[in-house]
């Protein structure tokens, strides 16, 4: 396991985030759009790939339901405060607006990481599967999870 840095999560996470951010700063033109989804991959490389190795440690913890709560509510929190500042330092246009949207998907991506990892899926590591692996395994996570997001 990797401890500090889960690299499926920073790539994904810059995949699905920094659009949010450049689509909101697009009323400012295409420049703007361009550097919001920069800083936005710059900062969230790094951040997102620490917190998918936190969310991965959380994943192997028990009893599950404490360790649930904390990841949904103690993760967004700290990635967020993170993010605003990021975004409010870089003066990205339209920044609150991306923060919302991006808000709203942490609490649900967070307990779709944890479920996904406490299923094998998205770790890094030692015993890792390919991220194509896991993207074709994603479907039947995403039933599961819709079924049963919270296994306690």
């Amino acid at each position: 396991m990797s401890r500090f840095w889960n690299w499926k999560s920073a790539v994904l996470s810059v995949a699905l985030r920094s659009p949010i951010f450049a689509l909101a700063a697009l009323r400012g033109g295409a420049h703007a759009a361009a550097i919001a989804g920069i800083v936005d991959a710059a900062f969230r490389l790094a951040m997102s790939g620490a917190i998918g190795a936190l969310i991965q440690r959380l994943s192997l913890m028990r009893p599950t339901l404490p360790v649930t709560i904390v990841a949904a509510l103690g993760v967004p929190v700290i990635a967020h405060t993170i993010e605003a500042l990021v975004h409010w330092r870089a003066a990205t246009l339209h920044w609150p607006d991306g923060l919302r949207v991006s808000i709203t998907m942490s609490i649900l991506s967070t307990l779709f990481n944890l479920y996904a990892m406490r299923h094998g899926a998205m770790i890094a590591g030692i015993g890792s599967r390919s991220l194509v692996d896991d993207v074709r395994r994603l479907p039947a996570l995403l039933a599961g999870f819709v079924r049963r997001p919270f296994p306690f």
